[in-house]
């Protein structure tokens, strides 16, 4: 009866301890923070830019009010792979830049850089001032990860799991990696923009990038799939 005991005691010892291998302690992926996002500050779409008159038809709330007078006027755009640079001498754009401006290569920067003269409100005087404004030419569809954005962070840590020393983590600088998802759903182009400081683990980062699932690619206004970048981020929370 006592070795019967015995040998219960052993296997509802040994049955919790699987039990307990169904747990997912956390791990050091978990101290981690993460960010995937579109390449871009500002985004436009084509139709955006269709019929445009005025500078402040493209930055939102654009502050007219501030300025007193325009010193010049800058914008540089892609078209077909050729940048061009159109200077004007007020906020509204000529005729060829508004014909020029649907014609942007899909994925291009719009910089418009603003010099002009603002009237201080305490001396009353005229004082010279700056704005800079980057907007990215998006596609009317953007690339979406079938699961989603939440899914796929859920799947980067749990790739990333168990395989991050802790003491990697203290020394971890916020890293930073690019890449492309093209027109048939793929990442391509994966590169580190920012390091990490250890090429184990920017090289750990960058294989856990190219692993990802395929994605509902990037289409244009006409229904076209298109390639799209993307940006992951990953750093220690409040460094």
């Amino acid at each position: 009866m006592k070795k019967f005991i015995f040998i219960l005691v052993i296997v509802l010892f040994f049955g919790n301890i699987t039990f307990s291998q169904d747990y997912n302690p956390t791990s050091n992926s978990n101290n981690l923070s993460y960010d995937l996002n579109p390449v871009y500050m500002h985004a436009i779409k084509k139709d955006k830019l269709i019929n445009i008159k005025t500078i402040g038809d493209i930055i939102p709330q654009y502050p007219s009010n501030w300025i007193h007078s325009y010193v010049s006027v800058e914008f540089s755009i892609t078209c077909v792979g050729k940048l061009i640079k159109v200077v004007g001498t007020n906020d509204k754009l000529n005729n060829d830049l508004q014909k020029m401006l649907p014609m942007v290569d899909l994925g291009s920067e719009i910089i418009i850089n603003v010099n002009y003269k603002t009237k201080n409100p305490v001396t009353n005087i005229l004082e010279d001032s700056k704005m800079n404004y980057v907007a990215t030419l998006i596609p009317d569809v953007e690339a979406e990860f079938f699961g989603g954005k939440d899914e796929l962070i859920k799947l980067i840590k749990q790739d990333i799991a168990y395989r991050m020393p802790e003491s990697t983590l203290k020394k971890l600088k916020p890293t930073l990696i690019k890449f492309t998802i093209n027109e048939n759903g793929d990442v391509t182009n994966a590169v580190i923009s920012r390091t990490s400081s250890d090429l184990k683990i920017d090289k750990l980062l960058l294989e856990v990038i190219n692993k990802i699932p395929k994605w509902k690619p990037a289409q244009n206004v006409n229904g076209a799939k298109v390639s799209q970048d993307f940006k992951f981020g990953l750093g220690v929370p409040g460094c």
